[in-house]
């Protein structure tokens, strides 16, 4: 891994530039941090998520780079408060669908379940939560959800790649695999594991930052762990 220096050399040549923030329970070192994922569905499993990861080149796999740029203790700085959330826009800046109080009902049931479940996954006081600044230099399907999981910090929430932690493809061969079953990880691994993901219920702890475009640059505001829209 890198400098956080390097950023500017290991960018992809092009206009655009996209930040992230991304929440962990694990601290990273600024760096570049690189992997290799598979174009497609992987090792003859008949699925797009989650994706699979490779700490070595694979044949016809695509090179998977992104660059830590910051990390920040944000356990002190969580809020799921209602009164301390950011307000949405008045009413008459919305469709006119979405002031029909049946609607309106449902919106609400809706917020005050998904905040519920949001507390709950923010008061769980098990370990620190990291912020991490992180610039993106290839663009792969579900990159940053693969990558951090892999290296053993699933974002926040996400239980498609939650089940994935830890786990790096070594082998896309079951017999290889069956050799050495407790530290070759391969297709039947990647199986059991996979068949325990889940689509999230709730918003995950990545949110887009900042993107810049032909010398524009747009920056969103908090995330929703610090009080933002979710």
């Amino acid at each position: 891994s890198a400098d956080g220096s390097a950023a500017d050399a290991e960018r992809a040549i092009g206009e655009m530039r996209k930040v992230y923030r991304v929440l962990v329970r694990k601290p990273f070192d600024n760096g570049v941090i690189q992997h290799y994922m598979p174009p497609g569905p992987a090792l003859n499993l008949n699925t797009q998520a989650p994706r699979l990861v490779s700490e070595s080149p694979i044949d016809g796999w695509k090179d998977c780079k992104c660059v830590v740029l910051s990390c920040t203790d944000v356990t002190d700085q969580l809020t799921m408060s209602a009164s301390d959330r950011s307000a949405p826009p008045p009413s008459d800046e919305w469709p006119a669908f979405a002031i029909d109080a049946e609607w309106d009902r449902t919106i609400s049931q809706n917020e005050a379940r998904m905040q519920q479940r949001l507390e709950g996954l923010l008061q769980d006081g098990a370990s620190p939560y990291y912020e991490l600044q992180v610039e993106l230099i290839t663009g792969r399907t579900h990159q940053l959800r693969a990558q951090f999981a892999a290296m053993g910090a699933p974002i926040v929430g996400d239980t498609m790649y939650a089940p994935m932690s830890g786990f790096f493809v070594h082998t896309l061969s079951e017999k290889d695999e069956q050799v050495a079953p407790t530290t070759t990880n391969g297709p039947m691994a990647a199986k059991r594991l996979m068949d325990t993901a889940a689509e999230p219920e709730i918003p995950i702890g990545l949110h887009a930052a900042v993107l810049e475009l032909n010398g524009t640059r747009i920056e969103a505001g908090p995330p929703w762990w610090r009080g933002g829209l979710y």
